[in-house]
Formats: C-alpha cells, sequence, structure tokens
C-alpha cells in the first residue's frame, strides 16, 4: 500500500489550489465510472491523466479507448503495404492486397502486446516503420526484381506483338509477386536480428550516455516536421472536410472540457462526424464524381469495392506466402533503416514516458524496447508483411490528447490489430475512410508530435548560445538535407551500389540526419552538464519519495528476478547493474 500511495503521488501533481493530489478522488477508488468521467467538479482541468500508465479502466472504456488508438494508427499502418505493393508487383491484385494489410494488422497487433507485456512496458502503439520502405524500393529496382508490369503500356505502344505476361490475379501472377515479397521478407528478419542483439547485450544504454535531451528534441521533433507533407497531400483533396476534423477535434479536446465524454473521445467523435458529413455530401451529389476533380477524394462511395472483394475470414500463420529468402543488399539498406528506427524509438520512449505519468525509463527497460521491437520486425518477416515496426509517435501524441496513458489501453488496441488480421471485411473497411479525414486528423497528431519533441527543452539552458546554436542547427539540416536528397538522389554515386543505397537511406531519414548532427553537437561543443539539461533531466529519473519504479518490472516473474543475483549482469532485467555501477557499489 506504501508503493501504492508513492506512485499515486508521483503521477497526480498539485491541484491549481495547491492542494495535494492525493487528496482528491483517485478514479477507481470511491468513485463511481459515471462520477469519473461526468462529475465537473472533481478533477481540474490542468494537465492531468484521467488514466496513468498503471491505471485500469473498466473493461468497457478499454474497449473504446483501444479502438480509439487503434484507429489512430490505421492510417499509417495501411499505407505502407499500400505504398509498396506495386514495388513488389502486386499491380492490380486487390485481393493480395488485402492479404497484405490483414498480415501488416496481425504481426502489428504481435508486435504491440509484446511490447506492452515484456517490452518497454509503457502505453505505446507499434506501426509500420516508413524507414524499411526506401530500402525495399532500392531493392525491387534491381534488374533481377525489376517488376514487368512496370511502364507494360508505354511498351505496348511502342511494340507490335503482344507482351506476354501472366493475368492479374492468376497463380503466375501470385507467384510473380509472392517471390519479391519472400526476399523482402527475409531481409527484414536478418536486419532486425541485429536490433535484437543491440537490445539483448545492452549496447542501448551505452548509447544513452551521449544521447541528452537535446538530441531526443531533435529526433522527435523531426519526425513531426518531416511528415507535415504527408498531412497535406491528405487534407488538400477536400481542406474543408480537414478543416472540420480539425474543429471537431479542437472542440472536443480542448473547449468542451466539461463534458468528460467528448474529451475522452475526441477522435472517434471527429472521425465519425466528419465520415457522416463525407456521405451526406456524397449521397446528396455535392462532391464531383470526376476522379480529377477537387473533392473527389472525399467521396464515401470510391472505396467500397474492397468491401466486395475481400474474405470475411483469413487467419495469417508464418510462411503463408512461402519461406523467406535473402538478399545481401536488402539487409544492409534494411539495417541502416533499423538504426534510424531505434533512434527514433528512443525518442518515443521518453516522450511516452512523459504523457502517460511513468518516470523516465531506465536503461534496462529501453534495451527490453529495443529488442522487443526487433522481436516485433522478425515477426513480420516471419508471416511475411513486408514491413517491419516502431513505436508509433501519432499514438504518443494521442495520449495528450485524450489524457489516458494506461498501458492495459495500448494492450487491448493490439488485441484488436490481431482480430481485425483475421477479419478481412472489418479490416478492409477501415480502408474506406476518405482521405481529407485522415488528412485533418494528421494535422493535429503530427503538430503534437513536434511539441512533444520540443517539451525536452525544458531541462536545457535555452538562454544559452551554445544551445540555441546545436538546436536550431539540427532541426534544421535535418530537413534540408533529407529533402534535397529525394530530388537529387542520382548525385550520390561512389560507384558501388549497396554503398550508395546505405548513404541514401542514411541522408534520406530526417530524424536520422538531426539525431546525428544534434549528438555529434551537443558532444563536442564546450558545455556544461546544468547547460546541456543533464542535471535536472538525470535528477527527473529518480524515483520520488524512494518508490520503486513498477512501471518497468516484468510481470510474473519479477520476484524470482529479485532473488536471484546473476540477473545484475543481464541488460535487459529490472536488477540490472552495469559495469560500472558494481564497480561504484563495491
Amino acid at each position: 500500500m506504501e508503493t501504492e500511495t508513492l506512485e499515486n503521488e508521483r503521477i497526480l501533481p498539485k491541484d491549481s489550489q495547491g492542494h495535494d493530489s492525493n487528496e482528491r478522488k483517485i478514479p477507481g477508488a470511491n468513485q463511481s465510472d459515471a462520477e469519473i468521467f461526468l462529475n465537473t467538479d472533481e478533477i481540474s482541468q490542468s494537465n492531468r491523466l484521467f488514466y496513468s500508465v498503471e491505471d485500469v479502466p473498466p473493461w468497457y472504456l478499454c474497449l473504446f479507448l483501444g479502438f480509439q488508438q487503434a484507429l489512430t494508427a490505421t492510417a499509417g499502418i495501411i499505407s505502407m503495404p499500400i505504398l509498396l505493393h506495386k514495388a513488389l508487383c502486386m499491380n492490380g491484385d486487390t485481393v493480395g492486397l488485402s492479404e497484405l494489410i490483414g498480415t501488416t494488422f496481425f504481426t502489428i497487433g504481435l508486435s504491440t502486446m509484446a511490447q506492452s507485456t515484456i517490452g518497454i512496458r509503457l502505453p505505446i502503439v507499434q506501426g509500420a516503420t516508413s524507414a524499411f520502405m526506401v530500402p525495399v524500393f532500392a531493392l525491387m529496382s534491381q534488374p533481377e526484381w525489376r517488376c514487368p508490369f512496370h511502364d507494360i503500356s508505354k511498351e505496348m505502344e511502342n511494340s507490335t506483338g503482344t507482351i506476354d505476361l501472366p493475368e492479374i490475379g492468376s497463380e503466375e501472377h501470385r507467384a510473380m509477386w509472392k517471390s519479391r515479397l519472400n526476399v523482402v521478407s527475409g531481409s527484414i528478419m536478418v536486419a532486425s536480428s541485429f536490433q535484437i542483439l543491440l537490445g539483448l547485450t545492452g549496447m542501448v544504454g551505452f548509447l544513452l550516455r551521449f544521447i541528452g535531451p537535446i538530441t531526443i528534441c531533435a529526433v522527435t521533433s523531426s519526425i513531426g516536421l518531416s511528415v507535415f507533407p504527408i498531412a497535406s497531400s491528405y487534407a488538400s483533396q477536400q481542406w474543408y472536410i480537414a478543416a472540420s476534423v480539425i474543429v471537431f477535434l479542437t472542440v472536443f479536446s480542448q473547449y468542451l472540457k466539461r463534458w468528460k465524454i467528448l474529451q475522452i473521445f475526441p477522435v472517434i467523435l471527429s472521425i465519425g462526424l466528419s465520415w457522416l458529413l463525407c456521405f451526406a455530401l456524397t449521397t446528396s451529389g455535392i462532391l464531383t464524381e470526376e476522379k480529377d476533380g477537387w473533392g473527389y477524394g472525399a467521396r464515401t462511395d470510391i472505396k467500397t469495392a474492397v468491401l466486395w472483394k475481400t474474405n470475411w475470414f483469413k487467419f495469417p500463420y508464418p510462411g503463408q506466402f512461402g519461406w523467406p529468402t535473402v538478399s545481401l543488399a536488402g539487409v544492409c539498406g534494411i539495417l541502416v533503416g533499423t538504426i534510424s528506427s531505434v533512434l527514433e524509438s528512443i525518442g518515443d520512449y521518453y516522450a511516452c514516458a512523459l504523457q502517460s505519468g511513468a518516470e523516465v525509463p531506465p536503461s534496462h527497460a529501453i534495451n527490453r524496447g529495443v529488442a522487443v521491437e526487433g522481436l516485433g520486425c522478425f515477426f513480420c518477416g516471419l508471416w511475411g508483411s513486408s514491413i517491419g515496426t516502431t513505436s508509433y509517435s501519432e499514438n504518443i501524441a494521442a495520449i495528450s490528447i485524450t489524457r489516458v496513458g494506461s498501458r492495459r489501453v495500448t494492450f487491448i488496441a493490439g488485441l484488436i490489430f490481431l482480430i481485425l488480421g483475421c477479419l478481412g471485411k472489418v479490416s478492409a473497411l477501415f480502408v474506406t475512410i476518405p482521405d481529407p479525414i485522415l488528412g485533418g486528423l494528421f494535422h493535429v497528431t503530427f503538430g503534437m508530435i513536434m511539441t512533444v519533441g520540443l517539451s525536452n527543452l525544458q531541462f536545457v539552458d535555452m538562454s544559452s548560445p551554445r544551445n540555441i546554436f546545436v538546436v536550431g542547427v539540427s532541426i534544421c539540416v535535418g530537413q534540408t538535407l533529407p529533402t534535397w536528397l529525394t530530388v537529387n538522389h542520382s548525385d550520390i554515386n561512389t560507384g558501388n551500389a549497396i554503398a550508395d543505397q546505405i548513404i541514401r537511406v542514411l541522408l534520406g531519414t530526417h530524424m536520422f540526419v538531426a539525431g546525428v548532427f544534434a549528438c555529434f553537437l551537443d558532444n563536442t561543443i564546450p558545455g556544461t552538464k546544468e547547460e546541456r539539461g543533464f542535471t535536472r533531466w538525470r535528477k527527473s529519473t529518480s524515483p520520488s519519495g524512494g518508490s520503486v519504479r513498477i512501471t518497468y518490472q516484468l510481470p510474473f516473474i519479477q520476484k524470482y528476478i529479485e532473488k536471484w543475483t546473476w540477473t545484475s549482469n543481464i541488460p535487459v532485467c529490472p536488477t540490472f547493474k552495469s559495469i560500472r555501477k558494481q564497480q561504484m557499489t563495491v
């Protein structure tokens, strides 16, 4: 009970009248569920969580909140298979694409449940990483893997004969894209093994000696800045619809704070109302029926065909598309993406801890998070989803909007993804959400990602010209260099295709460039620990009042780990002590 009291005192700050937080009612203690959410006098409207990382909402709220987290991540998850399916030579095979999307949902669910149980144990939803997309495109552009369906219309115009290609969706065509998918899957499995090793050996903890709040700020804020064009491309198909989503989200989460039900479910309500608006505009004929017309993307009847072409049930299993093969070029390229993903995830861990009311994660928890994330990527390769997994910043931003940071909700979100992967019709329904609605949602969540990254500067002395220089230059270069490379990728020509691919992927990743610049400048330009933010940052990692970091303890086996002295040498165990700490103890 003493530990529980200390945890509650840590999670809940003082209220606006200066009274200690443990003097007010805590959700689930002596209140009914209706009082918790509908009584507007019980909880002040300051920055405070309804449910923190250790709290367990009622089962029906877990379902609704888990569905909201799943819905927030869905757009990014399904976008990866859709973007990659043409490179894999799946042109026109909508059934194959639906199978790929279902497999992606299934593996994302496995990864999310593993991460919230034995990984970092924070409310982080795993999603499809875009860091693997460029290496896959590069691999599929090689002569032996180039899809013969590409530019087929031009070839037919210049040819007097017929081109012998299999019928779309036939067994010959499926064998064609399956062989390409298998080589991508095998390369992901080999590269993810390195990530697992990186976490299990504790090398991530070693890196944290050089990564401080300035580096994390540059990495996390660059994530938000780099994806702004994606939000714009979705919203530009119908700006009025996108604006309606932004307005609904703003009103529900910020203005109507008296109504807890509106503040707790702003994403679902905003998408639902905007979707209903699109349906009304479609049926009334206001939205154009011309494919090239502005507003066509907001129609609700242009993606419904996928519902009829998708099977109701299909259980994904390892090797369902054939057993993976390996390409050295693919492994090298995806390995670079893995490094970028790890750096991004470290920033996400700290951001999520800040948003969910948890203490800053210790090194053993970060080691475990990286290792389990690598395991998730391995699952993706084994099942054949064509993507890897990473921590999803959009869902971390959603915590600050909904003020729900419960780990249990994230686990339920993973379970929902797992079920969706087996229900083809239900998962296909997400594909029918109009793009402008997703664009409006992205505008809010991506903006929150950027500001969450900037919030790490609270530990740094920003009156110091040194820090202003490091932060400004790192974020700026992290945006300009990858943008230049997307247009001038052919300027990278070392004479070695693999070396070119590695360099292009490295320099084309915004958070990697910004993180490397920030880390290098922060560790080489003279500055005190206090000036760089390490002093205040490390003080925030110490448990207040001698409380135990229950958040990062492993379930079921924690008591055995504490009994066994040898576990202090294992980098992923909660009792882990580095060699340096062991020497200091002696």
